[in-house]
């Protein structure tokens, strides 16, 4: 179902909103963006915090702190790339605000979920690849950020494994920052409507 099959469906049923049916659409559309944005960020920080136990107890050879945070950010955007979240069923009561709910009939919410379904999954996936990219270019700012060298040093608190392990819990910040952005974003507009 596209959104001019449920314009056209809610303008058949008046009764069914107490909203005018285009502002309600796009009340949902900016409510299941948002939504989608955060649990996108979620899951990457998931996925990222796993990649993190990988270096975890190993031993390595000195390295470079710029190498190793590009082949990290890069590592890790491939592991994204492979652990993308599909959303099978969303439940509109997590995805928009109770006014928004409030505004809806029960059998306007049903024809509505299919919609906002698709449209999570859409929202998703665009999230996702943007996500992905942001992985494998942040990996410069994150280097000019930590004012790293891509000289080599040769005593035991550069080596691979640790220089990866911080260049992950830099990647971890960064993604946190993001999602909590998303978070605040979304709990204002919760606030406005």
């Amino acid at each position: 179902m596209n959104r001019l099959d449920l314009e056209s469906w809610l303008d058949r049923h008046p009764d069914s909103t107490l909203a005018p049916t285009h502002d309600l659409i796009d009340r949902c559309e900016v409510e299941v963006r948002h939504h989608a944005e955060v649990v996108a960020w979620k899951h990457a920080l998931k996925v990222a915090t796993s990649s993190l136990r990988r270096f975890d107890g190993h031993f390595g050879l000195p390295a470079s702190e710029t190498f190793v945070t590009r082949e990290v950010c890069h590592e890790v955007a491939r592991e994204l790339k492979r652990h993308e979240p599909h959303l099978e069923r969303i439940d509109e009561t997590e995805w928009l605000t109770r006014s928004t709910l409030d505004s809806i009939e029960p059998e306007a919410r049903m024809v509505l979920r299919e919609w906002l379904r698709e449209l999570a999954a859409k929202e998703e996936h665009r999230v996702w690849r943007e996500i992905v990219s942001f992985t494998h270019h942040v990996a410069r700012a994150l280097i000019e950020k930590a004012h790293m060298t891509g000289e080599l040093e040769w005593d035991m608190e550069r080596t691979y494994p640790r220089l990866a392990r911080r260049a992950t819990l830099m990647l971890l910040r960064e993604y946190a920052i993001h999602l909590r952005e998303s978070r605040k974003e979304m709990t204002t507009r919760s606030a406005l409507h």
